[in-house]
């Protein structure tokens, strides 16, 4: 089976620069619910339901630390509000994984170059969903 990046949500767990906890973006409910049904598969709950417009994260937590988190992206029509979304959502992986490492102090270079990586995999995660869709 090839991976539909439409349908089934595309876990961005490898490390950038130091481990991070696992992490997915979900642009449609579809693939919302699969993800919700592999957390469910290891015992972990999230009971948010996927929002109408914008973009939201979604923590899943163990012993006050994020063990996953989906990024929710309801998609529109300008290109850049969707680009400036995942901006937004990757400052708050990357808040709570410094929260998850205790840095209360991190350094501007390390925020940047850390917010840089995670948004570059979540927009790389979004053009593979586009690119997947504009195959059909």
């Amino acid at each position: 089976m090839k991976f539909d990046p439409k349908i089934e949500p595309m876990w961005l767990s490898d490390d950038i620069g130091i481990r991070l906890f696992n992490w997915c973006l979900c642009i449609d409910e579809k693939a919302y619910n699969k993800a919700l049904a592999q957390l469910a598969k290891e015992g972990k709950h999230l009971t948010y339901a996927f929002p109408d417009k914008g973009a939201t994260c979604q923590f899943a937590m163990c012993n006050g630390e994020a063990t996953d988190c989906i990024v929710m992206l309801v998609e529109n029509e300008d290109p850049i509000e969707n680009a400036v979304l995942l901006v937004h959502e990757a400052v708050h992986i990357w808040q709570i994984f410094c929260q998850s490492i205790g840095e209360k102090n991190p350094s501007d270079e390390f925020m940047a170059y850390t917010i840089q990586n995670i948004t570059h995999r979540l927009y790389h995660a979004y053009q593979m969903a586009l690119e997947h869709r504009e195959k059909k």
